[in-house]
């Protein structure tokens, strides 16, 4: 209860700046509590940071249209000519101060090593740097949000007086009070497609989440446990995932669905494969007569397949997304920095293939207005081009080594239920890890929490300890 009363404070949008600060205020009492209260009080204050506090709340349409609006949030704290994500870096500093964090842990040295130092060469090397030193700071989010944060959930994790089933739990928590705000949300305001054909629900980095109750319900379901319960949790959970309207996440939503099966039993597979597509046509049949208006808008979302099948290539239906791969991908092949990227700060132009008519629903206005973009609208080729193949192997690698590690321990994972749903969900969540949450430091942060609790989970196995 307390999570929704925080989530339903901080997203209030508000145009007078004195909220700035009153969020300047608020950040000196959480500091304040971080570096003198309870130890609990530390991860507390971390996940109102990652989960309540929003990000992102207009696109650049709505920015232009109606004018910023801002929250309570940190990551909205725009004061003194300095950017949210300085006050944000304070925050997580202190943190680090409490937690007395001197050291590199090993198992990230090498993703540490790569990013901290290589790509800041290799950024000095190209002269981008010097370009934008804004831009450069954006960019260099990899090391401040996720790295920084493996760090400090690698430690709070090794801190015995903590209690890591509260810990996992605030998270959780926090997710479902953030979800339940965002489905209060969606019953009373319109969806507005005034300004584009759709509307998301939320832009915050958090609904990528929406996906953890959705599978566990699905595990449940099928495990035949509280089936009621877990069925309106489904729907609900299903409901949220169709209205915030992201191509990408239904995508990595239905690959996790499908990396879940290989994990179950042969007669658990056999039920899965049966029951999950019963599952989704009596929920579809609900939102049909719940609101029609999500699904006839997810409908328009996907429109683009038609058009794949009409037309001869990508860049005929999205010009965006193909011309900033296209552009890219020539970029790097030019300056030769297909194995090490372009590094902090890069950019490529339009000379290469032309991205005619683009508006701020694409690319800030800054860019558009001097022809150089700063982001490829895809996880692969975004990381491709600042970092490199070396790069995204070695980013990827930070996932993939810990779930290896618990899938070499599945034997004991399969003695106790709690410890084996807990590993099929994160399996699940993995593909919306890797490649859903990369462009914005509240994802990078929640990234860093999935990893650091990987890892936990198979060294307390590991070592016979209490997990949760």
């Amino acid at each position: 209860m307390i999570g929704l009363v925080l989530t339903m404070f901080f997203r209030l949008n508000i145009d007078n700046s004195l909220i700035h600060y009153f969020s300047f205020c608020l950040l000196f009492i959480f500091i304040i509590l971080i570096m003198f209260n309870n130890i609990q009080w530390v991860y507390v204050s971390l996940f109102i940071l990652m989960i309540l506090m929003p990000d992102i709340t207009q696109s650049y349409e709505e920015i232009d249209f109606y004018g910023t609006k801002v929250t309570t949030s940190f990551w909205q704290l725009f004061l003194f000519g300095l950017p949210p994500s300085f006050f944000v870096f304070l925050f997580l500093f202190f943190i680090g101060l409490r937690l007395k964090i001197n050291y590199i842990s090993k198992p990230y040295f090498v993703l540490f090593l790569y990013f901290s130092l290589i790509s800041v060469t290799i950024s000095f090397f190209y002269g981008y740097i010097f370009d934008s030193f804004s831009r450069f700071i954006s960019d260099f989010k990899v090391v401040i949000f996720f790295i920084g944060g493996l760090h400090i959930f690698d430690k709070l994790f090794k801190i015995e007086r903590i209690n890591k089933g509260q810990l996992v739990s605030t998270f959780f928590g926090f997710t479902i009070s953030f979800l339940v705000g965002d489905l209060i949300f969606s019953f009373f305001n319109n969806i507005d497609t005034s300004l584009t054909s759709y509307k998301n629900l939320s832009y915050d980095s958090v609904k990528g989440l929406v996906i953890f109750p959705a599978y566990y319900a699905f595990l449940r379901i099928i495990q035949g446990e509280r089936i009621l319960f877990n069925f309106i949790l489904l729907i609900f959970s299903l409901y949220l995932l169709i209205a915030y309207q992201t191509r990408w996440l239904y995508f990595t939503f239905f690959i996790g669905l499908i990396l879940i099966m290989f994990f179950l039993e042969f007669k658990m597979i056999l039920i899965y494969l049966t029951t999950v597509p019963i599952l989704f046509f009596i929920i579809l049949y609900f939102l049909r007569f719940f609101n029609n208006d999500i699904l006839e808008i997810a409908i328009i979302r996907f429109s683009f397949i038609n058009d794949l099948n009409s037309k001869s290539s990508l860049d005929e239906v999205d010009i965006v997304r193909a011309g900033s791969i296209y552009n890219s991908i020539y970029t790097l092949k030019d300056k030769f920095g297909f194995f090490w990227g372009l590094g902090y700060g890069s950019w490529f132009t339009d000379n290469y293939f032309s991205m005619s008519n683009l508006t701020v629903a694409a690319f800030e206005d800054s860019s558009i207005q001097i022809r150089r973009f700063y982001r490829v609208h895809d996880f692969f080729f975004n990381y491709l081009f600042k970092y490199g193949i070396i790069g995204i192997l070695i980013y990827l690698n930070t996932f993939i080594s810990p779930l290896y590690k618990l899938y070499k321990i599945k034997n004991i994972l399969k003695k106790n239920t709690q410890y084996y749903i807990t590993f099929l969900l994160l399996v699940g969540f993995t593909p919306t890890a890797i490649t859903y949450f990369w462009f914005t430091g509240k994802g990078l942060l929640i990234c860093s929490f999935f990893v650091s609790l990987l890892y936990y989970l198979f060294n307390s196995l590991l070592n016979n300890e209490k997990t949760f």
